[in-house]
């Protein structure tokens, strides 16, 4: 439930139940909704900026209910109406200019 009484599930169409939904999300290989994101802010604390793949979108900065201190927030890219995809670099992995 949100802080002004409404009900997440509110947010969720296509399924009957909270249960049908959880066990859809369960399965592998299916992508988190922007549900999913939002526990996912509040289960691990830390900010989470979601830059669009639509160019006139602007960022998205969802906080966590019980922020932690000192963390880094996640920034993760939206490709639009696709899913979400992590936006930071990997270690040691070579950029397109032949740096790492």
């Amino acid at each position: 439930m949100q802080s002004d009484g409404t009900e997440l599930f509110e947010f969720v169409s296509g399924y009957s139940s909270w249960a049908d939904y959880l066990s859809d999300m369960k399965k592998d290989g299916t992508w988190g909704d922007h549900l999913i994101l939002w526990a996912a802010v509040n289960c691990y604390a830390t900010d989470v900026r979601v830059i669009s793949s639509v160019s006139d979108h602007p960022d998205v900065i969802l906080t966590p209910i019980h922020p932690a201190t000192n963390t880094n927030p996640l920034v993760l890219g939206h490709i639009q109406e696709y899913h979400y995809v992590s936006l930071q670099r990997q270690k040691g992995k070579v950029q397109m200019n032949g740096k790492t």
